[in-house]
């Protein structure tokens, strides 16, 4: 059984809230929401103030998420600039359509598209099923980078890691990938 308790401490002079879930688990975390909330779990067994101390000494990384998050936020796309879902699927599918040849000559088959809103990933191979899963906010991104990410997703379908052969595949296909990986990097802040 798991008990959980709304904690606010005092950090140079400013409160700082963040609920503590004990039970259920063998170490300590603590982690900040993507809300900017934080959630501390602990063993039944640590103290309250064990928490509070482990709290205000990571402080200073909970300012800096917070601030990272927020950030973020801003950068969004305003809504009324904000792709359609449609659109942002036919974007990506005529990516995939543009680098496939390459594929096809390799013996790869087309692979049933899905597309969902992911935080973390551009894109996800399930090679064993022929899925492949893209970010819908790839749309927002240069149509060359979406090419990149297009090529890398099938390259699993040969490669299903990260091999020196996979890089070398990609070179072979795409042998600018580096810099597309890098233009998505460096543009993708604007629009995550």
């Amino acid at each position: 059984m798991s008990e959980t308790l709304r904690r606010v401490i005092l950090s140079d002079g400013s409160p700082l809230e963040y609920t503590l879930v004990r039970g259920g688990v063998k170490n300590i975390n603590l982690r900040v929401r993507t809300d900017g909330t934080v959630r501390v779990s602990a063993p039944a067994r640590v103290p309250v103030g064990t928490a509070d101390s482990i709290v205000l000494g990571r402080a200073e990384f909970i300012r800096s998420a917070r601030e990272e998050l927020r950030r973020r936020e801003e950068r969004r796309p305003a809504p009324e600039r904000r792709i359609p879902e449609a659109e942002c699927r036919a974007a990506i599918r005529a990516a995939v359509d543009a680098v496939y040849p390459a594929f096809r000559s390799m013996g790869v088959p087309y692979p049933e598209l899905r597309f969902r809103d992911m935080k973390t990933r551009w894109g996800v191979c399930r090679y064993r099923d022929g899925i492949v899963t893209f970010n819908t906010r790839l749309a927002y991104a240069p149509r060359e980078c979406i090419e990149y990410v297009a090529a890398h997703e099938l390259c699993h379908f040969i490669h299903p890691d990260h091999s020196a052969r996979f890089h070398a595949l990609m070179a072979s296909v795409m042998p600018d990938y580096r810099e597309r990986k890098r233009r998505l990097s460096e543009s993708a802040a604007a629009w995550l």
